[in-house]
């Protein structure tokens, strides 16, 4: 007997090995698990690690953020009701675990919603897998709302009052919105739900949105008292929106144009999924599968009207009472993307006829899971097997092409066996938890500077609040407008370098970092620096400057770790 593992016997074995084989791959080829830094390692795991110290006791560790000036609602999670896994773990501990969570309640949460839509099981656990993929690997945010999105169109088509067990559910994913990230998206495909069923219950609509709004409020009080106490820097935000019609273009090539940065291998597949869906609107002779589409476009269309300066013409020119909101991503909207794929998805295995066209979308599902899950680790390989063995000179040659978009150079680069050094390196990868915050080194480093700032120059300055030493850099969502100002006094002959450089930090501002030209020509005012709070500097590279004394070179045996006293 011949095992198939699309049968329904076993299509929830293929389900879990397919959700979670970002850790399988990683661990099977690196022996750890590979995360990618952008936004998780880099501000959200800082942020959770600032929480736990909080939540074990020690209410001074906030003051470990840019030289005290940091106040506790500017941790926007701060009230989430999964931070209590705190008390009962280390910060490795808390990571996983919420991604472990995170995934199995998006995948539930989808495949109780794809029950009651078709009975197919096969088809109920794929798109499952699939939005649960896509909604931790796309549109990662802090919070739990988008992972319980599913359960709330479940409950409202189903049209059945709720129980006590149903209220608490919808409280607790309130608890768990971040308004910032999902809250906006999530309100506005709720409407869907007008598609999927002729008569919607208002009573029970209104029962929800009551609750959930409740919850949300709750969950997100300490946004409410920034705004009320304080001027943040996203209320310096400027010129970051483009005119309508350039952003138009812009998001229209995006969705077509196959590049190094926009269509990575990885997401090809899902593109073609999406592709096809969109395709089969001419096939499928449905009324709600067509609303849907319309829908979608609809909300393309708005992303796109979001993210131009029309936004900030509105605020500007109309609600001033409102500037507070000028900061807010409105192009968010688009998080919203993955679960309304994925109900086009069920939608089209349901009306489609064609056994041929069902394995074909069935195929690409799958690919699609699996493209997503070892993006991150399969980029590590190709650094390993490519960019980690060029010579030095080949990689700033290799890096260029790519960033715009010259593929036939690109490859004759990779191609040519001259371009490599005799001895390659493979899966290796500075990309897992422990390595990245490289506890080991900082810890001594600790040791040094005790209680005194720092300030990082080549490095990822949350590396070091991982190990308690107190910073004034970093990366956040929220931080007073005035130590913006005061920190680009010690940046601003660098940003005068660098026109895109200085764009970036004038118009967002979210990473404070000691941003640099030349290495070998620095302008960083490091007598600023000390102002600021900072008593030391923490280098990737030697620095010479008479303002810096010497701690220690190559600190404790690691090439890339210079300490200096400012003087």
């Amino acid at each position: 007997m011949k095992l198939n593992l699309l049968n329904k016997n076993y299509i929830f074995f293929l389900g879990f090995f397919l959700l979670f084989l970002n850790y399988i791959f990683s661990l099977l080829l690196f022996g750890k698990v590979i995360v990618e830094p952008h936004d998780n390692l880099n501000h959200l795991v800082p942020y959770d690690h600032i929480i736990s110290e909080i939540y074990n006791g020690n209410l001074d560790a906030i003051k470990i953020f840019l030289s005290g000036n940091f106040k506790w609602y500017f941790l926007e999670e701060i009230f989430y009701p999964i931070n209590l896994l705190h008390l009962i773990g280390n910060d490795k501990f808390f990571y996983f675990s919420e991604n472990i969570i995170k995934h199995l309640i998006s995948f539930f949460s989808f495949y109780i919603l794809s029950k009651s839509i078709t009975k197919d099981r096969i088809t109920s656990v794929l798109v499952a897998v699939l939005y649960a993929t896509a909604t931790q690997t796309v549109t990662i945010t802090p919070g739990l709302g988008l992972t319980f999105l599913p359960y709330f169109i479940y409950l409202l088509n189903k049209g059945k009052n709720f129980k006590i067990k149903h209220y608490f559910i919808i409280f607790l994913a309130g608890l768990s919105t971040s308004i910032t990230h999902e809250f906006l998206s999530i309100v506005f495909v709720l409407p869907i739900i007008f598609f999927l069923k002729d008569t919607v219950n208002k009573k029970i609509m209104f029962n929800f949105f009551g609750v959930y709004a409740v919850a949300v409020i709750l969950g997100n009080l300490p946004l409410f008292l920034v705004s009320i106490f304080e001027e943040t820097h996203r209320l310096d935000f400027k010129n970051r929106r483009i005119d309508f019609l350039s952003n138009f273009f812009l998001q229209i090539k995006s969705l077509f144009a196959i590049s190094f940065l926009n269509i990575s291998p990885f997401s090809l597949p899902s593109k073609i999924l999406c592709s096809l869906l969109f395709l089969l609107t001419f096939v499928l002779k449905d009324k709600v599968y067509k609303r849907i589409i319309i829908f979608c476009l609809i909300t393309f269309a708005l992303k796109i009207l979001a993210g131009s300066n029309i936004v900030d013409l509105f605020f500007d020119n109309f609600f001033e009472s409102f500037i507070f909101l000028k900061g807010f991503n409105f192009t968010r909207i688009d998080k919203i993307f993955p679960f309304i794929f994925a109900i086009l998805l069920i939608l089209s295995l349901i009306k489609a006829n064609n056994i041929i066209l069902k394995k074909v979308i069935y195929f690409i599902t799958i690919l699609s899971i699996i493209s997503f899950q070892i993006a991150t680790p399969q980029l590590e390989i190709l650094r390993n097997a490519f960019y980690g063995a060029l010579k030095n000179e080949k990689k700033h040659e290799l890096k260029k092409n790519i960033q715009s978009n010259k593929f036939i150079e690109s490859f004759k680069i990779i191609l040519n066996k001259e371009n490599f050094i005799s001895q390659r390196t493979f899966l290796s990868s500075n990309k897992d938890f422990d390595t990245y915050f490289r506890f080991d080194d900082y810890n001594k480093i600790k040791k040094i500077v005790k209680d005194e700032r720092i300030m990082s120059v080549g490095l990822d300055p949350m590396i070091a609040v991982m190990s308690n030493i107190k910073v004034i850099d970093g990366y956040y969502t929220q931080y007073p407008l005035n130590y913006k100002i005061k920190f680009r006094k010690i940046i601003q002959e660098e940003l005068k370098m660098n026109e895109s450089t200085r764009n970036y930090y004038d118009a967002w501002g979210s990473k404070l970092y000691a941003f640099y030209h030349d290495e070998n020509n620095l302008k960083i005012n490091f007598d600023e620096a000390k102002n600021l709070g900072a008593a030391f500097v923490l280098s990737s590279f030697q620095i010479n400057d008479k303002t810096l004394d010497l701690v220690c070179s190559n600190c404790y045996g690691s090439k890339d770790l210079f300490l200096y006293k400012i003087l």
